[in-house]
C-alpha cells in the first residue's frame, strides 16, 4: 500500500509511472489476454490504495471512493497517455455492469475481512 512504500529514494508514482511507461512503449505487443488480466490488476496508486485499471474512471462521482476511482486521483510519474489506459481498462464512466462487478469483486476481495467506513458507504450510496 502507498502509505507504508519501503523504498523512500522512490516515489510509488515513479515506480508505478515506470510500470506504465514500459506498458506504453510495448502496447501493440501485449495480447488481448494480458490486457485483460493488467486491467484487474491493482497498478493504479490512488491516494493511499492502489487500484486496478477498470475501477478508474474519467468522470465517477464522489460517493464511489475509494472502490472506484477517477482518473484525476491517479498519482503516476508520467501520466501514460489517455488511449494506453483505455486499452488497459480504464472507462469512461461507470455503467450498470461495472457496478455489478464490483460487487461480486467486493465480495471476494473482502470475505471475512471488515470494510472502512468509505468502503461501506460507497457500497451503499
Amino acid at each position: 500500500a502507498p502509505d507504508v512504500w519501503p523504498f523512500a529514494e522512490l516515489t510509488v508514482g515513479s515506480v508505478y509511472g515506470a510500470i506504465w511507461k514500459y506498458v506504453s512503449e510495448h502496447t501493440a505487443r501485449i495480447s488481448p489476454e494480458i490486457r485483460s488480466q493488467l486491467a484487474r490488476m491493482p497498478l493504479l496508486p490512488c491516494g493511499a490504495c492502489v487500484v486496478s485499471p477498470q475501477r478508474v474512471f474519467s468522470s465517477c462521482f464522489g460517493a464511489f471512493q475509494p472502490l472506484l476511482q477517477p482518473l484525476s486521483a491517479v498519482m503516476l510519474s508520467p501520466l501514460p497517455a489517455e488511449e494506453v489506459l483505455r486499452q488497459m481498462g480504464v472507462g469512461e464512466e461507470p455503467r450498470l455492469s461495472d457496478y455489478m462487478r464490483l460487487l461480486q469483486e467486493v465480495g471476494r476481495e473482502y470475505d471475512g475481512v471488515s470494510l472502512n467506513p468509505s468502503e461501506r458507504r460507497s457500497l451503499l450510496e
